[in-house]
């Protein structure tokens, strides 16, 4: 990402962008008009204090960007399928957004009009439907032979055949959420 972020940058002319390759909380004396994160807040257990040096690090705007679904929790059906048990659910905006309300921040949220282009796949045959999942991180590689085996007998259930495919029914809708702000400096 690090490096795509600067050869986009740099394709760009932007010359005033940098990316600061350490965890903000360590990042001493590092400023700029708009701290932007994508995909972080999910995984930061202070998410209060996260918030605070985003804003801390801001001139102008803090930019977060999440989707309406976190993407780790888009497998649970199937985690439940294989595991027999719920997977535990990281937080999203339905959670960021009371954490900011109750810190006096109003933010504007905006949802963006593209899909996840990560999840456009709709493989032509069944066994490659199959083969999806079970190329999937999310699964324990000793536990592909016994994931394809329950898959493949509930293949109705995971997929709706289409058009070009067929297309997986464990995933709902999902958007990209631009959540911003104006700091308070």
């Amino acid at each position: 990402m690090a490096a795509e972020f600067e050869s986009l940058a740099q394709e760009a002319g932007i010359a005033n962008a940098r990316l600061v390759p350490s965890f903000l909380s360590e990042a001493q004396g590092t400023s700029g008009d708009i701290s932007f994160t994508a995909d972080v807040t999910y995984f930061v257990r202070d998410i209060t204090s996260f918030i605070g040096q985003l804003e801390a690090a801001a001139g102008r705007r803090v930019m977060i960007t999440v989707w309406s679904e976190p993407p780790p929790n888009r497998r649970a059906k199937l985690f439940k399928l294989v595991y027999g048990e719920d997977q535990e659910l990281l937080p999203g905006h339905r959670q960021l957004l009371p954490v900011l309300w109750d810190m006096g921040i109003l933010p504007e949220i905006q949802v963006m009009p593209e899909l996840p282009w990560w999840e456009n796949q709709t493989p032509p045959t069944r066994d490659e439907a199959v083969q999806m999942i079970l190329e999937d991180r999310w699964l324990k590689p000793e536990d592909r032979g016994r994931a394809r085996s329950l898959f493949e007998s509930h293949f109705e259930e995971l997929f709706a055949p289409g058009p070009a495919g067929f297309l997986p029914q464990w995933r709902s809708d999902m958007r990209e959420l631009l959540i911003t702000w104006e700091t308070r400096v």
